[in-house]
């Protein structure tokens, strides 16, 4: 909050051994653009294929979900969970927590949310993430944990939650990027990192994404992107 530093990062790993640029921006929850930057000329490696750790099993440890009214109008409003995922690997796990979320009354798909999480072994981790629908409505959830070559390791289901939109509405307030940063690590894969802020004092869910581009031809290569959820200018660190 107020002068504390937010601090998130993202990943990309090249197929070939070149050097990219990439152009990093934001959008806040109505697709406004809010703030940009580029990284110039990263070099880097083509992926060894020397393979990873075997097939080790990842769990929830545990996962705890909470709802309550955070507007304070009488009705809830929000819902989160906060989770420990472990893996039976003694190394570094790259997991994937997925929340699909539905319609109780009619099944039709709403919203999804994905986190990307390093775990180890069983380590005590703490991860907290929560969620407000944009109608009135009762839904269910179905959070699910993946590993990094996209296997389905572990599911929970919350089912029949009443939820109710938020009253307070702030308008369009802008987002920036306060920090950002990158390095190299291992020779393929560039790690970038930033904390965005938004001049709202709530809870404001952004999306940012990565263009990489030929660092040479100037042609688009790929492009990657994830989702956060920030508070005004409390210190994050993404990546």
């Amino acid at each position: 909050y107020g002068t504390e530093e937010e601090y998130f990062e993202q990943s990309w790993t090249s197929h070939e051994s070149q050097s990219y640029d990439f152009y990093v921006y934001m959008s806040d929850e109505d697709w406004n653009s809010e703030d940009e930057f580029w990284i110039y000329n990263v070099y880097l490696y083509e992926t060894s294929g020397a393979g990873g750790p075997g097939d080790d099993d990842e769990y929830f440890d545990w996962i705890y979900d909470y709802v309550w009214d955070d507007d304070d109008d009488g009705y809830n409003d929000t819902i989160g969970w906060d989770y420990d995922p472990d893996t039976t690997c003694e190394c570094n796990i790259s997991v994937t927590l997925v929340v699909d979320i539905f319609d109780n009354a009619t099944g039709d798909w709403v919203n999804y949310t994905s986190h990307n999480y390093t775990i180890y072994h069983d380590d005590d981790d703490y991860w907290w993430h929560d969620w407000s629908p944009e109608y009135n409505g009762t839904f269910d959830f179905y959070v699910e944990l993946y590993d990094e070559d996209d296997n389905l390791e572990d599911e929970v289901e919350y089912l029949g939650v009443e939820l109710h939109t938020r009253s307070n509405d702030d308008g369009d307030d802008d987002e920036w990027f306060y920090d950002w940063d990158y390095y190299v690590d291992p020779s393929d894969t560039i790690t970038i990192g930033y904390d965005p802020d938004t001049e709202c004092e709530c809870y404001v869910n952004i999306t940012v994404y990565v263009d990489v581009y030929d660092n040479v031809t100037g042609d688009w290569v790929d492009w990657t992107y994830d989702e956060h959820t920030i508070y005004n200018g409390e210190g994050d660190w993404f990546e």
